[in-house]
């Protein structure tokens, strides 16, 4: 075990599970933001969360990862999986996945890495991105809380890097909450706070013209597209 497996307590009998709220969260993320696709990529696919809820919906979905004994634990449950791009034989993906990534690499190698992201994009394909919101104080958490992570991101950066490389936001705003998650009696407590959030959400944007949505959200959301 690497010391960031050991680090983020992922333990190899662990490896390929799906919580009920990250299945119901993946979920919620496909239908919102209409994420329909046969060829996935997921990059820096870590404990393989997303790899099993991809299988079990039938999805030709592929992953990378740099981490020798998280590359290991895929193969051994027979997942495509690769340390690189250049080593996929299958060049076109309807969507790529990058949960928790970019913020990983430093900003010099950005333009990189999102001239690679667009090669391998099919024609009405989408990137989907999520990483720890930079323009909220309450992503600081999130971003400084991971030693490895080394470039703060909002949404003005990722439109930045994906004018001059061919790509092209269609939405960039706060992450997607699950209210329902079957404990039905956390259901009003949740709603009280969402609409909690909403109203300062829509105070704080008014009283600081002009600032983004999404403003109090801890995690960033993006969705990527060909520019032409």
């Amino acid at each position: 075990m690497t010391s960031y497996t050991k680090w983020k307590s992922w333990n190899e009998n662990q490896f390929g599970l799906t919580s009920k709220e990250n299945a119901l969260y993946y979920e919620k993320l496909f239908s919102k933001y209409l994420l329909k696709a046969k060829n996935v990529l997921e990059i820096g696919y870590g404990n393989g969360s997303f790899l099993n809820w991809c299988k079990e919906k039938d999805l030709n979905v592929y992953g990378i990862e740099q981490d020798k004994d998280l590359i290991a634990r895929a193969r051994k449950l027979n997942y495509k999986v690769y340390e690189s791009i250049s080593k996929i034989k299958v060049t076109k993906f309807d969507l790529i996945v990058l949960f928790d990534v970019l913020e990983h690499i430093e900003q010099k190698k950005m333009d990189s890495v999102f001239k690679s992201l667009k090669k391998i994009l099919a024609k009405n394909g989408k990137i989907f991105i999520r990483v720890p919101n930079g323009s909220s104080p309450f992503g600081l958490a999130y971003q400084h809380g991971d030693v490895t992570h080394v470039t703060t991101i909002n949404g003005a950066k990722i439109a930045y890097w994906s004018r001059f490389n061919g790509l092209k936001p269609i939405y960039s705003g706060g992450d997607t909450k699950v209210l329902i998650s079957g404990k039905l009696y956390k259901l009003p407590q949740k709603l009280i706070r969402r609409a909690l959030y909403i109203i300062m959400e829509e105070l704080i944007r008014f009283i600081f013209s002009p600032l983004p949505r999404g403003v109090l959200s801890a995690n960033l959301l993006c969705i990527l597209t060909h520019d032409d």
